[in-house]
């Protein structure tokens, strides 16, 4: 909607819609005066304009064609509102990617991000425009070869820890020997800049994952020339085999490789053509052989140089995995926190680094908004390493983004983000069940006011907005 200062329209049925713009607002803000006369909207930009549309059409759900008189001021409790979706272990047709967009729009959701590339699989479009004149590479082979990969099936649950894939909770897993292989499949450029501009009429920012140090496996298969003796892969004959096990953690590239860095420039410059230079995730996480085989500190050189690049390419905002906690951010700059394991440094890691920066934090705690978690323990779709007896709707409802971190950080967490991963997700149906309605009730979290929510009136409210997800 392009908003031209304040106008007034006039419906067919002869209802008079005012429409006002106001600073007293927020950008996202709005307020909803229905009166028998016409309907007047206040709104603060024009996420607020979009907003205010989606609860007049939810009104009018609700009611036929007839709405009460009424007054609605709203606006968030969270600036970042986001949804993942691991699009690389098991394909997403673009045409189901859109139809998620339509329907986490009209939850108030203001970000999706997009889990491009994993060990399994590579889902950009590479092309070798622009690359170094003198890079022989042929990077349309990420696509190419990395577009034919994704999850094999099998009993295999995707554990990292040793004690953890031992435990009774790999049990229930066992029956994922009936669950198929993922689909296969990758976006070209022109489809993902369709994305970028669909979603960003419905108010929603696609931000891109690229993963750093690990999750490389499918480079090092696309890309034979970046098996140096100092990536995973060394010792390797020939071109290394696909990787379709859930099991992840164990590959990196050779840093110390010239041409490494030249492909990580092209990827960032490519990139930005495509997703604009506004933000981009980089990973940071689950580097476990890497970390193990060259340190800490080597892991985080890497990464403050990939950061350093996407500055170079113009990327305004970088978000990385909690384990990046090291690294040195910038104020606009986002880590996202998502497990207590050791592994992973956990909160405490992020505590600390607080006290040297001034980056903002996403609360994606997989107790609460891990959306892969089963909803009950006996279901087949979805792992339970997180929430070993399910993450029920009521869970996600009472989850408090800024309990995690106490009242001393309570101002850097920015929102929340609900990842989707694809160990166990083959179709759209799957994706469904999964994500609704436990991503309507954390909607609301990052929308409405704590003291306002109510759990009873919440379920209750359920069986009226199920249209929006059946």
């Amino acid at each position: 909607m392009t908003l031209l200062g304040d106008q007034t329209l006039v419906r067919a049925d002869g209802t008079r819609v005012e429409l006002q713009e106001t600073s007293l607002l927020s950008s996202e803000g709005y307020r909803l005066e229905i009166e028998p006369q016409g309907i007047r909207v206040q709104i603060g930009g024009k996420s607020g304009a979009f907003y205010a549309g989606v609860t007049l059409a939810q009104l009018l759900q609700q009611g036929g064609r007839h709405v009460a008189s009424q007054v609605i001021t709203d606006e968030p409790s969270f600036e970042y509102r986001g949804f993942m979706l691991d699009v690389a272990r098991s394909f997403v047709p673009l045409a189901e990617i859109l139809a998620l967009v339509d329907t986490i729009a009209v939850h108030k959701l203001n970000r999706l991000h997009l889990h491009l590339v994993d060990d399994q699989a590579w889902r950009f479009e590479m092309t070798n425009e622009g690359k170094a004149c003198q890079d022989p590479i042929d990077y349309t082979m990420l696509h190419r070869r990395g577009g034919l990969g994704a999850c094999a099936s099998g009993d295999n649950p995707g554990f990292d820890d040793p004690q953890l894939a031992a435990s009774e909770v790999v049990g229930d897993n066992l029956k994922f020997a009936g669950i198929p292989s993922g689909r296969t499949g990758y976006y070209t450029q022109a489809e993902l800049r369709y994305l970028v501009d669909y979603a960003a009429r419905r108010q929603i920012q696609v931000i891109p994952e690229f993963e750093f140090p690990g999750h490389n496996h499918v480079v090092l298969h696309a890309l034979p020339e970046l098996v140096g003796k100092g990536s995973s892969a060394a010792g390797t004959p020939g071109r290394p085999e696909a990787w379709d096990s859930w099991q992840v953690g164990h590959s990196y590239l050779d840093f110390d490789l010239p041409e490494t860095w030249r492909f990580i420039e092209h990827l960032l410059s490519q990139a930005a053509n495509v997703f604009g230079r506004s933000r981009i995730h980089l990973g940071g996480d689950e580097a476990h052989e890497l970390l193990k085989n060259y340190g800490p500190q080597k892991y985080q050189q890497i990464l403050q140089r990939v950061v350093a690049s996407a500055r170079v390419h113009g990327f305004e905002q970088v978000t990385l995995w909690q384990e990046a906690a090291g690294i040195y951010l910038q104020e606009n700059d986002y880590l996202q926190f998502w497990t207590d394991q050791p592994s992973a440094g956990g909160r405490d890691a992020i505590k600390r680094a607080a006290n040297q920066g001034s980056f903002k934090i996403i609360n994606s705690d997989a107790h609460y908004v891990y959306l892969d978690q089963k909803l009950k323990r006996d279901e087949l779709l979805g792992l339970n390493w997180a929430c070993p007896d399910g993450l029920p709707v009521e869970q996600c409802y009472r989850f408090d983004p800024l309990a995690t971190f106490g009242p001393e950080l309570a101002e850097r967490v920015i929102g929340f983000e609900a990842p989707l991963w694809s160990e166990t997700v083959r179709s759209i149906r799957d994706i469904f069940h999964l994500v609704f309605p436990r991503l309507t009730a954390l909607a609301e979290v990052g929308w409405s006011n704590p003291k306002d929510r109510d759990w009873q009136e919440f379920k209750a409210r359920l069986g009226t907005d199920a249209g929006i997800w059946s």
